[in-house]
């Protein structure tokens, strides 16, 4: 038996992408990005790693609601949820890459929100 489950700490990116997307299928997809510091040295310097979180449904939504309006502040989240890979080709110059995202099954929020938001949504 394969276990794939992953859990992450870092902080949201100031980019946030539109609520949601509907796929083909009907379902709504959210995008959301994250960067963890790193304790590893790269060229002599500490480099912090970003990674792309999906989540599905009213969950991104709900993330989204309580994010916006505060796109100058990165929020501290604790994440678990399942890697993806996934390759494709890139439009610069037609080479194979390889992308990974983290499948959001739950989300934290660890700091205190403005007064005039819930932090008792359902995620």
């Amino acid at each position: 038996m394969f276990i794939n489950s992953i859990s992450i700490s870092g902080r949201t990116t100031k980019n946030y992408e539109p609520p949601y997307v509907t796929t083909r299928d009907g379902r709504e997809v959210s995008r959301f990005h994250i960067t963890i510091a790193q304790n590893v040295k790269i060229k002599g310097e500490y480099e912090p790693r970003f990674y792309d979180l999906v989540l599905f449904g009213k969950s991104g939504n709900n993330l989204y609601s309580l994010l916006e309006g505060d796109t100058q502040k990165s929020f501290y989240l604790i994440v678990n949820g399942k890697l993806e890979q996934r390759s494709y080709i890139s439009s610069k110059n037609q080479e194979k890459k390889i992308a990974y995202s983290i499948l959001v099954d739950q989300f934290s929020l660890c700091e205190t929100l403005h007064k005039e938001k819930s932090t008792d949504i359902p995620f």
